[in-house]
């Protein structure tokens, strides 16, 4: 019994020290990206990121909620009702960085559904000093001030430019913090303010395409668990289960290994659902003689996964279902090893769409590699990041991560294929990251005959 406790208790301190370990490495990362936030701020500007409205239904029942992307970016809070300021001009004697959020005094305070940090764990977590943390009350005040506010009611213009997400237009519930968010509509709504304004997008999505190592680790840990659900759904599929139980399956593994979210509702379509390109349904049986999609990923410390794999219920492909299968793998394989850095992102589109249009018009369904469109209908490639549609990127480059996927949908067969995989671009060329569950059709075959 004594080494059985003496066994737990070191699993319990190893568990432990990975946390802060892994919390200093994201308190490394939020410094770095800060501090490169700053330098490519205008010298006479201000930089406001808000938090995003908490969703909710039947009155106070709320929806898990999860941070604006830009804002988690560069503070690793997920606690609603937080604004953060930044600006290269002196504002005060605080310091460039101030975030405006609620925090307890103990370790009981209780915020919507999850538990108020205290001032010295925002800290601890962001890398803030406590005396640049303020409560919402203080935001109106100070971010009249640090734009340099002229005017009273609507005719108000100011000194300094804002950057600003105009998307967050909706009120957070927090009044202290609608009152800011007000200032900042009014300045919106004056012409001459209006000229005061810009997106923050536009200076915090070209930092966001290139990844850092950190942020590598959390997509790895996203495909990861993304992995071990596809697999044991392959593991446990037969024909009389429902594509719900497939989901369930798949999603029970995000939440073993560690995600806090999906990265996007899953896709699990069977037979005629297959084709259907977004289908989120998940209501059908599986039929013996199905083809299953599932184009799945979860969401690891807000980085998200994106893995599809087309399996067959029976446990073996047809020979059209073979023909497809192979010709959209081929295709696959054909466009990761045209992911390099220098080359246009449009480049794994049009590699896999040659392939895909010879190998129709091969197979007869049709008559010219131009209509090939007609059943493969979508790009090949979308970037991944804390998106699972991460920011668009013109063309590639080191520490990019992307997608490459392409398929085949011949909805009056109830045939649809699509094989996606999630990819690194590193200097020489590309790695797969997402090698760790079944792809080519014999390996499938074979994981489903150990059901």
């Amino acid at each position: 019994m004594n080494k059985i406790l003496s066994c737990l208790l070191l699993l319990l301190l190893l568990a432990a020290a990975t946390t802060r370990a892994d919390d200093q490495k994201l308190r490394n990362d939020l410094e770095a990206r800060r501090a490169r936030v700053l330098a490519a701020l205008d010298k006479n500007a201000v930089l406001l990121l808000r938090s995003r409205k908490p969703a909710h239904f039947s009155g106070d029942i709320h929806y898990e909620f999860r941070e604006d992307n830009n804002l988690y970016y560069l503070t690793g809070l997920n606690q609603q009702g937080t604004y953060l300021v930044m600006s290269n001009h002196t504002m005060g004697n605080l310091g460039k960085v101030m975030l405006f959020t609620r925090t307890g005094r103990g370790k009981g305070v209780i915020s919507y559904a999850d538990r108020r940090l205290t001032l010295e764990e925002v800290s601890a977590r962001t890398g803030i000093p406590e005396k640049c943390i303020l409560g919402p009350a203080d935001l109106e005040k100070f971010l009249a001030r640090a734009l340099g506010i002229k005017g009273k009611g609507k005719k108000i213009s100011a000194k300094r430019l804002l950057y600003y997400d105009r998307r967050g237009a909706e009120r957070s519930g927090i009044t202290e913090i609608d009152k800011a968010h007000s200032l900042v509509l009014r300045l919106r709504h004056n012409r001459a303010g209006r000229r005061k304004i810009k997106s923050s997008r536009t200076l915090i999505d070209p930092l966001r395409r290139i990844k850092s190592p950190y942020e590598i680790e959390c997509i790895r840990k996203a495909i990861k668990a993304t992995e071990a659900g596809l697999t044991a759904a392959i593991r446990q599929m037969r024909p009389g289960m429902f594509e719900y139980e497939v989901e369930a399956i798949i999603e029970f593994h995000y939440r073993r290994l560690g995600c806090e979210h999906m990265a996007f509702p899953s896709i699990v379509g069977s037979g005629p659902n297959s084709c259907i390109l977004h289908y989120s349904a998940c209501r059908r049986k599986l039929e013996a003689g199905d083809l299953v999609v599932m184009d799945v990923g979860g969401d690891y410390r807000h980085y998200a996964a994106d893995i599809t794999r087309t399996v067959p219920v029976s446990g073996k492909f047809t020979q059209r279902q073979r023909a497809m299968y192979d010709l959209v793998l081929k295709a696959q394989i054909a466009a990761i090893r045209a992911v390099k850095p220098g080359v246009s992102f449009g480049e794994t589109d049009r590699v896999a769409r040659k392939i895909i249009g010879e190998g129709l018009k091969n197979l007869g369904l049709i008559k010219s590699s131009v209509h090939a469109r007609r059943y493969f209908p979508h790009g090949t490639s979308h970037t991944l990041g804390m998106d699972a549609h991460d920011i668009p990127a013109g063309k590639l480059e080191t520490g990019m991560v992307l997608t490459v996927e392409p398929g085949i949908y011949i909805a009056e067969e109830a045939l649809g294929i699509r094989i996606e995989d999630d990819v690194l671009v590193t200097e020489k060329g590309a790695e797969v990251l997402s090698i760790g569950v079944a792809k080519r059709a014999e390996e499938i075959e074979a994981l489903m005959a150990e059901r």
